[in-house]
């Protein structure tokens, strides 16, 4: 049997139809606010909001049913989700922004860009799009039939549980290593960082890995396994696009 497209299908017309626009007005405001502060780095954490606003929307049907919040399976998936978004987007706003944080890799971007706003604006636009591929897990996750919890559903929020806790403890290692090393041509590699190079990238990856097996049914796996379109194209974004 081939893939099933039908899910998928509904998957891009809600994603990319009805989503986009929003996401794409959402980030030109994210942009006027990164460039009035003067911190095109506030781009990290409109990543994490988009991601976010992608798994409500996906919830919600557009914020039009919330009775799916009665569902205890989508009361764990949405707690799981929330952890991942206050952890990560507390511990960007804490370091990169009040802290007035100087990213010194959209400085370097950028050096050549003969007008950087516009620059910066492409960049936002860009990220919009990318930030509904990578989340296009999560409308997978939303939109289960069987409102009961599965062993893979089990196993998939705990290997996102793992992977939230992975990268906390990896951004705390990075951040006090910063913190006490002013020299910047030193790498870091204590802690976690002495088994991988980019740990706390590959934690990221490691819970949305969760979310995508916690979306498969093994009734429908042929049109449920496009949930893994999200932690793949998250990859591929890590390893060629980031900087």
């Amino acid at each position: 049997k081939g893939m099933d497209l039908g899910l998928l299908q509904r998957c891009v017309q809600q994603l990319f139809v009805r989503q986009l626009p929003k996401v794409c007005v959402a980030q030109l405001g994210f942009w006027g606010v990164a460039m009035q502060i003067g911190m095109p780095h506030f781009i990290d954490i409109a990543w994490c909001i988009q991601q976010y606003f992608v798994g409500i929307t996906s919830l919600t049907k557009n914020f039009t049913d919330f009775s799916c919040l009665n569902s205890t399976k989508n009361k764990i998936y949405f707690g799981v989700l929330t952890l991942w978004f206050v952890r990560l987007g507390g511990y960007l706003l804490r370091t990169r922004i009040l802290k007035e944080f100087t990213d010194f890799r959209y400085e370097n971007i950028s050096k050549n860009a003969k007008n950087k706003p516009l620059f910066y604006l492409l960049q936002f636009q860009l990220q919009g799009l990318i930030a509904i591929i990578t989340a296009s897990t999560l409308y997978f996750l939303f939109n289960q039939r069987r409102p009961q919890m599965e062993p893979n559903n089990w196993a998939g929020m705990l290997l996102s549980l793992v992977g939230i806790i992975g990268e906390a403890i990896a951004d705390n290692q990075l951040y006090n290593f910063q913190q006490t090393n002013k020299d910047r041509s030193k790498v870091f590699r204590q802690g976690l960082f002495q088994k991988a190079r980019h740990p706390n990238l590959f934690f990221e990856i490691v819970t949305w890995i969760g979310f995508a097996v916690a979306a498969l049914d093994a009734r429908n796996i042929s049109g449920t396994s496009w949930a893994f379109i999200g932690p793949i194209s998250l990859w591929a974004v890590m390893n060629f696009l980031s900087t």
